[in-house]
């Protein structure tokens, strides 16, 4: 049990270091016609060690998207260490003014115009601003420890060893477990 424990706390160390290098990441969902689409988003804060916030602006296409169909997928790639995640979820948002307040950052600002009005100005009170909170259902992890792609190809071309490429999928038991690791 140990064992399994001291894994786990490995993952969510892996998960948050990737995310904390690489905080814009991929999130996809499906638009009304039944095809994906992909945007970068900035995640705002880590929920539970594996589910993610990110802000949002409430008058966004990308919200009627999600009414349509709240699954989507998020994923990233660290390019220095050749390693990514990729998890898809459930999107719900949140317009908790106190859970905004307490991320938000003025950086926020900028993405949207204040229209003088005193209450749209792009600050933690604008209500246009929400949190979209995704809940992770699946998680699937290719990180350290595995061959770089140069070296994979080598391997390949030389048949000198293994070309498995590391990658973990977690169960939704060990996602349950993960959500309550303290590293």
């Amino acid at each position: 049990m140990h064992r399994d424990s001291t894994a786990l706390k490995e993952r969510v160390r892996v998960i948050h270091a990737m995310f904390d290098r690489n905080p814009v990441v991929i999130l996809s969902m499906w638009d009304p016609n039944g095809r994906m689409i992909s945007r970068p988003m900035r995640v705002v804060h880590r929920i539970n060690n594996i589910d993610f916030m990110f802000f949002t602006d409430m008058e966004a296409y990308k919200l009627a998207q999600l009414d349509r169909n709240p699954e989507v997928c998020i994923s990233l790639y660290d390019p220095k260490t050749d390693e990514w995640i990729s998890l898809s979820g459930a999107a719900s948002l949140s317009n908790d003014r106190t859970l905004i307040a307490a991320q938000y950052n003025d950086s926020i600002r900028g993405w949207l115009e204040d229209l003088k009005d005193g209450t749209h100005d792009g600050g933690p009170h604008d209500p246009r601003l929400a949190l979209l909170c995704v809940k992770t259902h699946t998680l699937k992890i290719a990180s350290r420890g595995r061959p770089t792609a140069a070296e994979r190809i080598k391997e390949v071309f030389f048949r000198s060893r293994d070309t498995n490429v590391g990658e973990v999928e977690c169960t939704p038991q060990e996602l349950e477990k993960m959500r309550l690791v303290h590293v």
